[in-house]
């Protein structure tokens, strides 16, 4: 099982959003910043350690759970589960730092303009739980299931 962190950083009524590009991606896309977890690391130290990298930010306190969305692939039976966090403190100036080259910008934008950004995630999975969580379709904590 791949584990995954995410960061919904606010400012005012701002959400950090980071563009991005993965190696299989057919666009790129615009996101919450984040990643994979790494041997020996928790879901806080991963999280805090993607969204430096991602966008230059640190995360001083990693808040409570916005989702879960755990999808099964149909490659083989593999299994992903990302873990959504809000954050509540950070510090920095967006300013990607990304070792593996995905992230190609960050910038805080208003929520409307995120929303629509947002809605062009090419991945149901990504794309459903953020936009439902944001519009406060979603309870804090829910968890979505994909197949």
């Amino acid at each position: 099982m791949t584990k995954i962190v995410a960061a919904i950083v606010r400012r005012k009524d701002e959400i950090l959003l980071v563009k991005q590009r993965g190696r299989d991606d057919p666009i790129s896309y615009w996101t919450i910043p984040g990643g994979v977890v790494e041997n020996g690391e928790t879901l806080s130290e991963a999280l805090q350690r993607e969204v430096r990298e991602e966008a230059g930010i640190d995360v001083l306190e990693v808040g409570s759970v916005a989702y879960i969305e755990e999808s099964r692939h149909v490659d083989g039976g593999s299994t992903s589960i990302v873990f959504v966090f809000e954050t509540e403190r950070w510090i920095g100036a967006p300013k990607p730092d990304d070792p593996d080259c995905l992230i190609t910008e960050c910038r805080f934008v208003p929520m409307s303009e995120a929303v629509s950004l947002l809605q062009e995630i090419p991945y149901d999975a990504m794309r459903e739980p953020l936009l439902a969580y944001l519009a406060g379709d979603s309870d804090p904590g829910a968890l979505w299931e994909y197949d």
